[in-house]
Formats: structure tokens, C-alpha cells, sequence
């Protein structure tokens, strides 16, 4: 299993996403359900990291976040990514 692969699984849990689910559009792998999406792909020429955005939509509530995550732990277990903006806004991805 690649990196991008892994990376998006391991977002899933977040979602609540099926895994089975994904569509590929250009280089990132997409999950989708009625009230959120995911999009994740591996940052050219940086295979620690990946470019991400989550856009949810509850209600009349809508919230996007994009980024680019670092690998902060990389096992068997699980991967587990790092981002945080110039607020300290920080979201942990396992």
C-alpha cells in the first residue's frame, strides 16, 4: 500500500468514511459521503507529507480546511500526520 493510500484510510476514521468509497480525481484520492468529503494526495518530491482538504457541510454549517500534513509517526500500526496553521489551529490524523 503506498503512502497517499495509507494516508487517506488512516483520514477515514475522522469522517466516518467507507473505505471502499474512494474515487480518484487527478492525483488525489476522494472520499465522499452526503455531508463531508475528503481529498488527500502526496506532496511531489515529499513522501513524508500530504495535501489534504476536508469540507463538511451539517445544516446550513459549512467548513473547509486544506493544508499540508506532516508525518509525525510512521509504524505498522498506523501513520500518523500533523498540521497546524499561524493560529495554532492544529488537526492530528492517524
Amino acid at each position: 500500500m503506498n503512502k497517499i493510500t495509507t494516508y487517506a484510510l488512516l483520514a477515514l476514521t475522522t469522517l466516518s468514511l467507507p473505505v471502499h468509497g474512494a474515487a480518484k480525481k487527478g492525483d488525489a484520492l476522494v472520499y465522499e459521503k452526503s455531508d463531508a468529503e475528503i481529498a488527500i494526495s502526496q506532496v511531489q518530491n515529499h513522501p513524508d507529507q500530504a495535501k489534504f482538504e476536508i469540507v463538511t457541510n451539517v445544516d446550513m454549517h459549512a467548513c473547509n480546511v486544506e493544508g499540508i500534513a506532516d508525518t509525525i509517526s510512521d509504524s505498522k500500526a498506523f501513520t500518523q500526520l500533523q498540521w497546524q496553521d499561524a493560529n495554532q489551529c492544529k488537526i492530528t490524523l492517524k
